[in-house]
């Protein structure tokens, strides 16, 4: 008698399935890992940032927290944050139909991961007078400037990208939805950069939130297949 055997593309399929849904679980860790780390590097460091004139209740940005006693920590924290978009991107690659310049977005997606590795190099302290712009303090500059403005644009490509695929009908509308807002807050950067609880606001409420909206999207759908 013969048995029912899965033929090789089946194989191949359900191996692909169970690839992105690593790498959308990947995307869903990595947003609320963020926050949390960044959240245990101020509670770490609140002395220290407090004495720099660096209050994390009041002008502390992020980065300062890599010029401190553990600011591997917060290197360590932009380094997974960015991997962990990265690997959302490869996901997205392998589970959203592609269309025309469809490329365009996953790659500016991974673009934006890869800001965030970078940010994960030291900056100088801004707040003390008279410190010299060094060349990793220009790197991490330029990384948060690419940051705003490719997450910006992203959208719009990704907002394509899921229009072409009934899967995630409502996603692209989330995604221009997402995309129109940013643009206003981009163009403002420079007052959020003074105003630093304007800017985590903004960065909780989009970047963060698009992340894992989507990557949760993603999991979900992966996983529906990979249990068949």
């Amino acid at each position: 008698m013969l048995t029912q055997r899965e033929t090789p593309s089946q194989d191949v399929s359900g191996t692909r399935q169970t690839i992105t849904w690593w790498l959308a679980l990947a995307g869903i860790i990595g947003p609320p890992l963020f926050v949390l780390l960044t959240l245990v590097e101020d509670a770490l460091q609140d002395s220290f940032l407090v004495r720099t004139g660096n209050d994390p209740l009041v002008v502390s940005p992020m980065s300062v927290n890599a010029l401190g006693p553990t600011g591997w920590l917060q290197i360590l924290t932009f380094t997974l944050f960015g991997l962990s978009i990265i690997a959302l991107a490869l996901g997205l690659h392998r589970g959203v139909q592609a269309g025309r310049w469809s490329r365009i977005g996953i790659s500016l997606l991974i673009a934006v991961g890869a800001t965030q590795v970078l940010s994960g190099i030291c900056t100088e302290d801004s707040v003390a007078p008279g410190n010299p712009t060094t060349f990793h303090g220009l790197v991490h500059d330029l990384s948060f400037f690419a940051f705003l403005l490719i997450q910006t644009v992203m959208y719009f490509f990704l907002w394509r990208r899921f229009r072409k695929d009934k899967r995630w009908q409502g996603y692209d509308w989330y995604c221009l939805a997402m995309g129109i807002l940013a643009l206003p807050l981009f163009a403002g950067f420079v007052g959020f950069l003074d105003n630093h609880d304007g800017f985590y606001m903004w960065f909780l409420l989009v970047p963060l939130t698009w992340l894992e909206v989507i990557a949760l999207r993603l999991w979900k759908g992966a996983r529906s297949l990979v249990s068949v």
